[in-house]
């Protein structure tokens, strides 16, 4: 990883008012440890030019906050957009955070940030782990914090074979999952389980019985394992085979997500439940037919998909038009499983894709928030 020390910054009064309102409120936690977050998020503003791009750059920084929430240093992965690192790390650096926490007092902690930046505009987004209201996002950088402040979440190590007959026509309707919490032991050892919630009661205790055969990890916390527990998700998608292999997939084939994803497991109820997936199979391929064309080229489009998951384009990369109305009649035509909250409510979903013609009648995609 590529590191960059942060010059001193005078702050702003207004962010020192944001932070003491903010202080004392509750704030989400794991294992004692409360991330830092933005106390005010001033409006962007760079004295280095914007990168030319020629499809939209999203890259995950890594922002070392002090006791003081104050960031004295930024990395970057080795293989990342140098260009873009340039253009926003003077603004990261000047945010003041309210520190995180461990066990009740002020400790320094390293944060990751994701930012997008599409070709042509020279405004990034950015996406905190916990925003400067003090809220989680989507769970996804919430959760990837906690490795890199040395605590480690629990998971499953290994899963057996079990046994499903979800609905043959699940390109038309939701697939079935089951809902569990289980609690371990320190060494990481099955202690108890409970089922939360359910679509698929028929294989309620198959699944149950498949815990006492499965292997856990339990979380660590500075070095130390602790007992612990955590939301085990059970997914039931009809582009599966039944019965299924050991989980987790040995193959290196990632042409069925879906295979990968019908195991996953959460340390809290913090963001979805489930992100938006696809239901065609193979999920990382688009027929384009008759239409398809010889150009090649690469085009990230930010996608919206609606709660009954049909899909449309928000913004699409500036490219050729024939590539434009190609991405977006994949988008039109692709079908998802809608997102869902933890009490199983679809929701509408926002996210990046990348599609790549190579000259082919198929257009490879892959969806950002599933990689």
């Amino acid at each position: 990883m590529s590191r960059r020390s942060c010059p001193a910054v005078a702050l702003l009064v207004a962010s020192l008012i944001a932070a003491s309102f903010v202080q004392g409120a509750d704030r989400p936690e794991l294992y004692q440890f409360a991330p830092p977050y933005p106390g005010y998020l001033p409006p962007f503003a760079s004295d280095v030019k914007a990168p030319i791009l020629q499809i939209e750059a999203i890259e995950t920084l890594y922002l070392h906050v002090d006791e003081q929430g104050l960031v004295h240093q930024l990395t970057a992965d080795s293989t990342g957009h140098s260009g873009l690192v340039k253009y926003v790390e003077d603004y990261l650096c000047s945010i003041e955070f309210v520190p995180a926490l461990f066990r009740g007092q002020e400790v320094s902690s390293i944060l990751p940030v994701e930012v997008r930046l599409r070709a042509g505009d020279g405004r990034p987004r950015f996406e905190f782990p916990i925003d400067s209201a003090g809220s989680p996002g989507d769970g996804r950088l919430y959760f990837a914090t906690f490795p890199l402040n040395d605590i480690t979440l629990p998971g499953v190590v290994r899963f057996p074979s079990y046994y499903g007959t979800p609905y043959q026509d699940t390109l038309n309707e939701m697939y079935p999952y089951l809902l569990m919490v289980v609690d371990l032991d320190s060494s990481g050892q099955y202690v108890d389980s409970r089922m939360l919630a359910s679509t698929f009661p028929m294989f309620e205790r198959q699944l149950l019985t498949a815990l006492l055969w499965s292997e856990f990890k339990s979380a660590t916390v500075k070095g130390k394992t602790t007992a612990s527990a955590m939301y085990l998700l059970v997914s039931f998608f009809g582009s599966v085979a039944y019965p299924t292999t050991i989980w987790p997939p040995v193959s290196s084939d990632t042409a069925n997500l879906l295979d990968r994803l019908r195991i996953r497991t959460f340390a809290n109820r913090v963001g979805l439940l489930t992100p938006a997936l696809p239901k065609r199979y193979p999920h990382d391929t688009y027929p384009l037919g008759a239409n398809h064309s010889f150009r090649r080229d690469t085009v990230v489009a930010f996608i919206v998909i609606d709660t009954s998951g049909h899909a449309r384009v928000l913004s699409c990369d500036p490219t050729h038009r024939e590539l434009r109305l190609a991405v977006r009649e994949a988008v039109h035509n692709s079908r998802f499983y809608p997102a869902l909250d933890f009490e199983g409510k679809p929701q509408k979903f926002k996210g990046s894709a990348v599609y790549e013609f190579n000259g082919t009648p198929n257009v490879r995609i892959r969806y950002h928030w599933l990689k």
